[in-house]
């Protein structure tokens, strides 16, 4: 199994990665493939495109688009906007229709990307491994939270210290940029900041993906231009 972590619409730097992983292996994105980065459609659709071989959990960006698309009131919508929702409505637009920068109608939107972000769910769990968006918040008991009872804090948003999963778990998520992978003995974040390409922060403005349960982490710098 291949997990690679938050893409928010850095497609170039994706299929670039892609192309470095076991053409057999089974995916799982960490969520976030959306916003910040050029190309949100472009990444949707090729996430639905190969369905056979990839899933995706849900991220908070994935949470802040659908609150904007369910309640678009005044609160809502710019938290979505100011987080990079701007860049993802853009990738949606048509020529035309990007001069009214203004127009944030959610009609552009294919029905079949709608549907897909209402089906991501909060996390995966196979032969021993946990994904989710962010790391596991101990503030939730486990119990309410695989119930769906506050798991959209504790799988979405939390940038706690990883808790040990019960039954030794494996837990692969991203949400917090890291300089480089950290993969300890029961946990891996995989965010290192595919969409950050203006700092200097050692590692950052990369793509990472890891392989379970090997271990084997693979990277690819960004490839994209981001104006975020």
């Amino acid at each position: 199994m291949i997990i690679i972590g938050d893409v928010h619409g850095c497609y170039k730097t994706l299929k670039a990665l892609v192309k470095q992983l076991p053409p057999e292996e089974k995916i799982i994105m960490v969520g976030d493939l959306i916003d910040r980065g050029p190309d949100s459609k472009k990444t949707v659709q090729w996430v639905i495109d190969n369905s056979d071989r990839v899933r995706s959990v849900r991220g908070n960006h994935e949470n802040m688009f659908m609150n904007a698309y369910n309640n678009p009131r005044f609160g809502t919508m710019s938290m979505f906007l100011q987080n990079g929702g701007t860049t993802t409505f853009n990738s949606y637009k048509n020529e035309e229709q990007r001069e009214n920068k203004y127009d944030y109608s959610f009609d552009i939107f294919p029905e079949e990307h709608i549907d897909f972000f209402k089906s991501m769910h909060l996390y995966i769990e196979e032969d021993g491994l946990f994904v989710s968006h962010s790391s596991y918040c101990a503030n939730i008991p486990w119990e309410k939270l695989i119930k769906g009872e506050g798991g959209d804090y504790s799988l979405m948003w939390s940038r706690s210290l990883p808790c040990k999963l019960p039954d030794d778990k494996f837990h692969v998520f991203g949400h917090s940029i890291q300089d480089s992978p950290i993969v300890t003995k029961h946990y891996a974040n995989i965010d290192t900041g595919a969409f950050y390409t203006w700092g200097k922060m050692e590692g950052n403005g990369r793509l990472t993906a890891i392989q379970y349960p090997s271990m084997k982490i693979y990277l690819q710098e960004t490839l994209d231009i981001v104006n975020c």
